[in-house]
């Protein structure tokens, strides 16, 4: 039995300063039930420096400013989850999974993240229970699919 999930890079190393600009990547999530968004970010130079936007929002397409807000992804928001403070320490991994139940979502997924100083971030989605197992690299989102 193939676990039919699909792996995704949604954001490659994009670099944001300051909160001058936002980082920002999507997902399509046509034929899958479920995701988890993995996020990666470089050290914060304090500890109080999380991002001052850290959401996923959901939209019909593939543009940001389309996407409607899915409540409980929203850092810091009425009925979200809270932006924890960013570790200063190079040995701890800065990382947030999100799960998200994509059957009550539109097809795409957005990812938005404004940091208050220059981090580096990296998003990768796993998509699960899709209507068909990937049976190729190139339908698994990845350069090599390997089965044992």
């Amino acid at each position: 039995m193939l676990p039919q999930g699909k792996h995704a890079l949604m954001i490659r190393g994009l670099t944001a300063s300051n909160g001058g600009t936002e980082i920002m990547g999507y997902i399509d999530t046509l034929g899958a039930d479920f995701a988890t968004i993995d996020v990666f970010m470089t050290t914060a130079d304090a500890a109080t420096n999380n991002p001052s936007t850290f959401k996923i929002g959901d939209s019909a397409d593939t543009y940001l400013t389309n996407a409607t807000d899915i409540t409980a992804l929203v850092g810091d928001g009425t009925g979200g989850w809270t932006i924890p403070s960013f570790s200063t320490a190079t040995t701890t991994n800065n990382i947030v999974k999100f799960n998200v139940d994509c059957s009550a979502t539109k097809r795409y997924l957005h990812l938005e993240i404004v940091p208050l100083l220059s981090q580096t971030a990296w998003a990768f989605a796993n998509l699960f229970r899709n209507e068909q197992a990937p049976d190729s690299s190139t339908d698994a989102g990845v350069i090599a699919l390997v089965a044992g």
